[in-house]
């Protein structure tokens, strides 16, 4: 075989490998089923609050939580630095923030039972106290090296027998709990967030209980 026929039959060879690789580029570029991308959520885990020894003789109704604009929907949110913000890709939280902390402020007042009754918005009953809350800060700030989860929440306590603010107001306040995480990741956010939840949810009853029997004592007194 000549050297032409050589020069031939390699050049006809790489034309057919050419032609091959675009019939490949093409099929992988159709339409067509693709894996799923798999989205972790996640929430928050910490014990439930023992019973408490005494209950007292009144109800609450806690509102639906509200939440900042920046923390409407279900992103994990973290500060890499000051005015900055990211979110965790392929991971969210099983619901908003909102609905977490309230749920679980719900869930902890009804186990601690000291009171007649804690009831949900969704429920008809109409006790005598009513909370309301908001969501201010639920997100991983870094700095430094460390890592920590930050909540902020703002609490609004009312006595629904009395008609107009102030009378009705036995009080407004907000509450900020940071605890460290363990890993720069979801789970490290999400277990750090727990405590931080719980911690707040401690201080919040303790709150709560304070100035219904205070309210409670009140009546007592007139």
């Amino acid at each position: 075989m000549g050297l032409d026929s050589v020069s031939k039959l390699a050049g006809r060879a790489a034309g057919l490998l050419a032609a091959l690789a675009l019939l490949l580029t093409a099929a992988c570029s159709l339409p067509g089923p693709k894996p799923p991308v798999i989205v972790k959520q996640w929430t928050l885990e910490y014990d439930a609050p023992p019973a408490a020894g005494q209950r007292l003789d009144a109800g609450l109704k806690v509102k639906r939580f509200e939440a900042a604009m920046s923390l409407m929907g279900t992103e994990m949110v973290y500060r890499p630095e000051a005015n900055q913000r990211g979110v965790y890709a392929y991971h969210r939280w099983r619901v908003s923030p909102a609905d977490l902390v309230g749920d679980y402020l719900l869930r902890d007042l009804r186990a601690q039972a000291a009171l007649d009754g804690v009831y949900s918005e969704r429920q008809m009953q109409r006790p005598r106290f009513l909370l309301e809350g908001g969501v201010e800060e639920f997100l991983e700030v870094d700095a430094a090296g460390q890592w920590r989860a930050s909540l902020k929440v703002s609490l609004t306590l009312l006595d629904t027998r009395k008609d107009r603010l102030p009378q009705s107001l036995l009080f407004q306040r907000q509450y900020g709990f940071s605890q460290p995480m363990p890993s720069k990741d979801p789970a490290g956010l999400a277990q750090a967030m727990s405590a931080a939840m719980a911690q707040f949810s401690q201080q919040a009853r303790s709150d709560i209980i304070q100035a219904v029997s205070q309210a409670l004592a009140m009546d007592k007194s007139q």
